[in-house]
C-alpha cells in the first residue's frame, strides 16, 4: 500500500491569527534547515564510507582483471581440447568457461545517410513511419479531443509555503473533500 502525501481538508488546530500563521512558517523553516544540515552529515559520512570500500573494490577489480585475462589466455590455448562437438563451454572443478556468441546488432552510424540510400533503392520496408500523440498540439487545442475516449486534460492544485532563509519549498498535492 502507498503513503500518499496529498493535503486532504480535515479537522486540525488551524492558526487563529496571522501571529501564530508566522511562527508555523517560522517553525516548518527551521525544521527544513535542521533536514539539510542533517542531509549534509549524513551524506559526508556516507562519502567516507563509500570512498573505503570503493578503493578496495577497485584493488579487487583489478585483481579479477588480471585472473580473467590469464584464464582467457589458457582457455583459448586449450579450447579444441576442452569443448567436445559443438559444445561452447566446459565445466572444470571451480566453475564453468564458455564462449558466447551476442545476438545480431544493426549498428548506423550516419542515419540520414543510410535513410537517403535505403529509398533510393527502393526498400521502404526497411523504414517505419513514427506516429505519436502530441501532448503540446492537445494542449494548445483542447476542444479538439472531445468524444475521443482514453485522453483527458488533468491539472491539480497545490499549496506551497517557503520560509524566509532557505531554498527548500514545501509543495503537496491539495485533494479537496
Amino acid at each position: 500500500m502507498t503513503k500518499s502525501n496529498r493535503i486532504t481538508t480535515e479537522s486540525v488546530p488551524a492558526p487563529q491569527t496571522k501571529g501564530e500563521a508566522e511562527l508555523l512558517l517560522s517553525q516548518i523553516g527551521n525544521l527544513q534547515r535542521e533536514v539539510t544540515v542533517n542531509a549534509t552529515k549524513q551524506a559526508d559520512e556516507i562519502a567516507t564510507v563509500k570512498e573505503r570500500f570503493n578503493k578496495r573494490n577497485e584493488e579487487i577489480a583489478d585483481v579479477i582483471t588480471s585472473c580473467f585475462k590469464r584464464l582467457y589466455v589458457w582457455a583459448e590455448a586449450n579450447k579444441i581440447r576442452l569443448l567436445k562437438g559443438k559444445g561452447k563451454s566446459v565445466r572444470i572443478s571451480s566453475g564453468t568457461i564458455s564462449w558466447r556468441k551476442t545476438p545480431p546488432k544493426v549498428n548506423v552510424r550516419n542515419t540520414e545517410k543510410v535513410i537517403e540510400q535505403i529509398k533510393a533503392k527502393g526498400l521502404d520496408h526497411l523504414l517505419r513511419p513514427i506516429v505519436e500523440i502530441n501532448k503540446e498540439a492537445v494542449l494548445a487545442n483542447p476542444d479538439d479531443i472531445a468524444g475521443i475516449s482514453g485522453i483527458s486534460i488533468t491539472s491539480k492544485e497545490q499549496f506551497a509555503v517557503k520560509p524566509l532563509e532557505t531554498n527548500v519549498e514545501k509543495v503537496e498535492v491539495v485533494e479537496k473533500i
